[in-house]
């Protein structure tokens, strides 16, 4: 297994997206499982990930918020 290549490849980006199918999901957790510098490269790839999807993060409205609150409040109530 050459680590590097398979890095650059974009498969563990794809596998981040969720771009990839089950087998070559599991090939992907094998690897990482195997090799550190695979796992490392993805925990890089989902703290990017993550980063930029809380950066593009919109605060819901309070009034919205609040009205989302108050409906869990009253589901929990009821069970």
């Amino acid at each position: 297994m050459n680590a590097p290549a398979y890095i650059q490849s974009g498969i563990i980006h794809d596998y981040c997206l969720g771009l990839l199918g089950p087998a070559d999901m599991q090939e992907v957790e094998r690897h990482a499982a195997a090799y550190p510098e695979i796992r490392a490269e993805l925990e890089a790839c989902r703290q990017a990930l993550e980063r930029y999807v809380r950066s593009l993060a919109i605060p819901a409205p309070l009034m919205v918020k609040n009205k989302a609150l108050g409906v869990i409040d009253n589901l929990s109530h009821e069970g």
